[in-house]
């Protein structure tokens, strides 16, 4: 959905467009071995939290723009997805919580491209002093906050990316959220973040959830609420 101006703006923001064209020029060959490599090292140039928002996003953009662009085709966006999975699943495993760290509720909407939001918002809660819970995509809106409640989560996350669905997908997932929002107790806050169009983004403020612009946003409110 976003024009070809505005992926090629992603793709090279924070940072370099080489990176990003090495990484793509590999993913396109199909080889693991290179593509891990190269995300290895994009890992240890920008740290596990400057990963997600100074690389990752920027990445998925570049592949985006190459499927736009008729290099590359939807396997390959299916190829580096499976592999940014796996490496943030890592990280987030990797990551030390305190035995007495408060839950946070991380879920998102059936049919987006979620996993490396939902990935990224546990290594950063982690790293804010939470134990982060990740639930399924899709997991309806009763269940997740029944989860919250159940669990005596202290926040939840909801992560929406904007992609090419029908208009309606769109209009459910804010539905979703706002149901969330409506089921889980007032006092504990619900964030949203992602890709999404300044009017859905503007509902769901209305409707009381808080937008996060970034993981490193994200990570500051969930200080500010320990603190």
């Amino acid at each position: 959905m976003l024009p070809l101006a505005e992926l090629k703006e992603l793709s090279s923001k924070q940072t370099g467009v080489s990176t990003v064209d090495k990484a793509v020029s590999y993913l396109a060959l199909l080889d693991a071995v290179l593509l891990d490599q190269e995300l290895q090292r994009a890992l240890k140039a920008f740290g596990r939290l400057d990963f997600i928002d100074g690389f990752v996003f920027p990445f998925v953009s570049g592949v985006k723009l190459a499927i736009a662009e008729g290099r590359l085709g939807q396997v390959h966006l299916s190829f580096a997805q499976a592999r940014l999975r796996d490496l943030l699943a890592l990280v987030d495993a990797s990551g030390k919580r305190s035995e007495n760290a408060p839950n946070v509720v991380i879920g998102s909407p059936a049919g987006f491209e979620h996993e490396p939001g939902q990935l990224g918002s546990a290594i950063h809660a982690t790293s804010a002093g939470w134990r982060p819970v990740r639930f399924s995509p899709g997991t309806p809106a009763e269940e997740l906050a029944f989860a919250a409640v159940s669990m005596k989560a202290k926040a939840v996350v909801y992560c929406i990316l904007l992609t090419a669905k029908a208009a309606g997908t769109m209009v459910q997932a804010v539905a979703e959220a706002i149901l969330v929002r409506r089921l889980t107790p007032a006092f504990i806050p619900v964030f949203f973040g992602g890709r999404i169009d300044r009017e859905s983004s503007q509902t769901l403020s209305d409707a009381g959830l808080e937008y996060v612009g970034s993981m490193n946003s994200l990570r500051t409110r969930l200080g500010e609420l320990l603190t």
